[in-house]
């Protein structure tokens, strides 16, 4: 697809800088490490991709409910172009957010800027299937959230796979390159800023009229003062939460 994204250079030196200091006081947990054993908090971990058996890189918060046993939600949140696995948990609150509530949070690579096309689609969905198979993840509860490229990962993936997830969000996404039709039972949450610059507006709209004609169900929210920010995730992260709170994949089926 083409590529709508224009990043200054000086932006992704400063946030490469942030992530580099941030990233320090978090260890790389061996590929082979058992996820049962390790506690609660933020970890670097890796799994061995499905597709071409290397070791593909994701962060991974644990809260404290899962050292319970209990079963708890996972969300899986998809980086947009400029950053990496590390941007949603050092330059967003999804940590404090998902740890209040007792929820499980993965973020893959997804192969950099793949858009989470082929390996990077895989790598997605095979750290979903270790998670719910080492972890004690309810498989009725799974979200897909992105932002940018994420945004548009999150419907490439979702709309693809649909019965592997309870609902989804995408923000300031471009158009998903698969029908809509797929998203019927997911209830997707769509958020955009008027002012976007880089993923104009009239993307999501254009969304949210589709999914309308074709009767699906969705929510739409439309911000102003965060252009193609990632402030807006945080800004947004109780009401996301809290719209996957009230959905589970069974319920979405039936």
């Amino acid at each position: 697809m083409q590529d709508p994204y224009a990043v200054r250079a000086s932006s992704l030196l400063g946030i490469g800088l942030v992530l580099v200091a941030a990233l320090a006081a978090v260890g790389l947990t061996p590929m082979n490490t058992p996820l049962a054993s390790l506690p609660p908090g933020d970890h670097l971990c890796s799994i061995s991709s499905t597709l071409d058996g290397s070791a593909q890189p994701y962060r991974l918060f644990i809260p404290d409910a899962m050292s319970n046993g209990e079963r708890v939600p996972l969300v899986v949140a998809l980086h947009g172009k400029g950053v990496d696995h590390h941007a949603w948990f050092e330059l967003t609150t999804i940590k404090q957010v998902a740890g209040r509530r007792g929820w499980c949070v993965a973020a893959p690579n997804g192969r950099g800027k793949a858009y989470y096309n082929d390996a990077g689609e895989q790598d997605v969905l095979d750290i979903i299937d270790v998670l719910i198979r080492e972890l004690p993840i309810d498989p009725q509860r799974v979200y897909l959230v992105g932002h940018s490229m994420g945004g548009w990962g999150t419907w490439h993936i979702a709309l693809r796979h649909p019965q592997r997830f309870a609902s989804i969000c995408a923000m300031a996404a471009p158009q998903p390159d698969v029908s809509l039709e797929a998203a019927r039972g997911l209830d997707p949450f769509i958020i955009h800023d008027a002012g976007d610059t880089v993923v104009p507006v009239a993307k999501s709209r254009k969304v949210a009229a589709e999914l309308a004609a074709l009767g699906i169900s969705y929510r739409y929210r439309e911000e102003t003062g965060y252009g193609h920010q990632s402030k807006m995730i945080s800004a947004n992260l109780e009401r996301v939460f809290d719209w996957f709170a009230v959905h589970r994949a069974n319920d979405a089926r039936d």
